[in-house]
């Protein structure tokens, strides 16, 4: 049996939100009353620490002691709510391996971040005890060489995954960004012609990174592949009932379908559990914000999807993005959001193509980060309709 990611939960009430750790097969750990914290964690194995600022009243007392303690000075920190002041006083003690999370929080966007803390500390390498030195470098030759033929084998994958080329058409003009967090990343996109010429984007973030993840997103091009629906929400509640029994444990997928009519501007949408997409209509110069409900693909086999749809008219723009760009945090723990996303497609040129629209927002995005290291994968596509 592979080991179990432990989550301590000092605070957190959110039966919701526990329901949904669970399902995606952390262990969920809470404090013994009866026990100093001290002593508890002194047997008790955490690998990553949920507390919940707005119910602990001394919560920044409680980072600082656990940034003090051998056993999780260096186990990430996810901090939910909490008062200016709160926040204030942690971004100020500058701990490594903090997050703030602000409310209301989105269940996905805090999954988000425990699997990203998590895979972060794993990749910062493990102590190896009861060995000899020769015995450690042995095993590490070991280890570096199955994980390079893994992600080998991944990223070629994951390439096939990709197209090959983008759709060509007069009447629209499609621009992608694909940035990965590490050699093989979660995100997967999708681009073709289908229905009497239509367009249909597709974008999903798979759960985890690596071989695995690449897996999962071969599943669901196949998936893609064998459901022929036309209607996206559809299409999704087919693909949802196909997957959701093959997925293991603790593993999803958030994706939106989307559907585009050249010939009428119609573009429609079904969403899983991912971000909305963003619409810019130059007539007036305002984004709408297209965000149907529907739960990420491997939660519950009987899920269905709602539907959204816009008309482009020509000039107007839409864009398709994974959360690793609206999540995105500078130096002063500030998200990028969707609202900053908004502002930089109203500041664009009416003339200015798809691919101007996507460098602008990715010339923000930069100065934005102001050079902090990405902590996710980044995906955009920019849609642009001609005529």
């Amino acid at each position: 049996m592979p080991a179990v990611d432990s989550l301590l939960l000092l605070g957190v009430q959110d039966e919701k939100l526990c329901a949904f750790l669970k399902k995606m097969g952390y262990a969920l750990v809470y404090q013994e009353q009866e026990r100093p914290l001290a002593e508890f964690l002194d047997k008790t194995n955490v690998d990553c620490v949920l507390l919940d600022l707005s119910t602990q009243i001394e919560g920044v007392n409680l980072c600082e002691y656990l940034r003090s303690e051998d056993r999780t000075r260096k186990v990430p920190i996810i901090c939910l709510g909490g008062s200016t002041d709160q926040v204030s006083a942690l971004q100020q003690a500058g701990h490594e391996r903090l997050e703030m999370v602000e409310a209301p929080f989105s269940i996905g966007k805090l999954v988000s971040r425990i699997a990203t803390q998590l895979r972060l500390r794993k990749m910062a390498g493990a102590e190896v005890e009861g060995a000899s030195l020769g015995e450690m470098l042995a095993a590490q030759r070991d280890i570096s060489e199955h994980i390079r033929k893994e992600i080998d084998e991944a990223r070629k994958i994951q390439r096939d995954l990709l197209p090959k080329e983008l759709p060509s058409d007069t009447r629209y003009e499609l621009a992608v960004n694909y940035q990965p967090l590490e050699d093989v990343g979660g995100d997967w996109f999708y681009a073709q012609k289908e229905y009497e010429d239509k367009l249909t984007i597709q974008i999903a973030d798979v759960t985890g990174h690596g071989l695995s993840a690449a897996f999962i997103g071969s599943m669901t091009k196949l998936a893609f592949s064998a459901v022929a629906i036309e209607a996206p929400h559809e299409r999704l509640t087919q693909i949802n009932k196909l997957m959701t029994p093959q997925l293991p444990e603790g593993r999803f997928v958030t994706v939106n379908s989307v559907l585009y009519d050249p010939t009428s501007g119609k573009l429609q949408l079904a969403r899983g559990g991912h971000p909305p997409v963003l619409v810019l209509s130059r007539r007036n110069g305002l984004v709408s914000s297209l965000q149907p409900n529907g739960f990420a693909i491997g939660f519950f086999e009987d899920t269905e999807y709602e539907h959204a749809e816009a008309i482009l008219d020509p000039g107007d723009v839409a864009i398709v993005f994974t959360d690793g760009i609206t999540e995105a945090q500078n130096r002063k723990f500030e998200c990028y959001g969707l609202a900053r996303l908004s502002h930089v497609l109203t500041e664009s040129l009416v003339t200015a193509g798809a691919e101007d629209v996507l460098c602008a927002i990715l010339d923000d995005f930069q100065k934005f980060l102001d050079g902090r290291v990405l902590k996710d994968d980044v995906t955009l596509i920019v849609l642009r309709r001609v005529k």
